[in-house]
């Protein structure tokens, strides 16, 4: 450290010492006392206010916040619901279960069961049956590929439940009827269509 250094931190150092008390009074009488009294005098006037009128603040403020949370809800949601058309259908809700479909079994059974659903609306259609739906693929025109078969049978009559994650250490999960490639279970149906 250089001599000139070392005389300017001296120098505030002694200044500092020297007003230090000065410091503490202009502190103390600007900022702690007047803090001091206002609390006072808040706890002067919190002892008058009986305890029933605390109760009656609190329940009210908390119904002011939850009349504002659902008020703002609703604004919100109009304003979302403003964005998104009115005609979504069946087909934009398959697609989106079509794009989840990697995170979980439960949206490949969701897809495999449409996809059922639907080859058995056709299959009814044509065997003829416009009333009651058939719940089994047993008709005479039944006779998709193996691996459609299985995964057709597999939505129709299994749950998602049926084959869970085994998440395990060192341990791959375990094939389930819907790993199979969706392009040969709509080549099927439309197949279907197409007879």
């Amino acid at each position: 450290m250089s001599r000139y250094r070392l005389a300017i931190f001296i120098i505030i150092l002694i200044i500092g010492v020297f007003f230090a008390p000065l410091a503490f009074q202009i502190f103390h009488s600007l900022i702690i006392e007047p803090a001091a009294y206002y609390w006072w005098a808040i706890k002067q006037v919190t002892q008058v206010i009986p305890q029933s009128a605390y109760w009656v603040f609190t329940i009210t403020s908390l119904g002011f916040v939850v009349l504002w949370i659902q008020f703002r809800n609703q604004i919100l949601g109009k304003s979302k619901n403003e964005n998104i058309p009115s005609n979504s259908g069946s087909v934009q809700n398959f697609a989106a279960d079509i794009s989840q479909s990697g995170k979980s079994n439960f949206f490949k059974w969701v897809i495999a069961n449409h996809l059922a659903n639907l080859t058995l609306k056709i299959l009814d259609q044509q065997n003829g049956f416009d009333g009651e739906k058939s719940r089994n693929f047993l008709t005479s025109n039944w006779n998709p590929p193996q691996g459609v078969r299985k995964y057709l049978e597999a939505g129709l009559h299994n749950s998602f439940v049926a084959y869970h994650n085994k998440r395990r250490l060192l341990r791959k999960q375990d094939k389930t009827p819907f790993e199979l490639d969706l392009s040969l279970v709509i080549d099927y149906i439309e197949s279907l269509m197409e007879s």
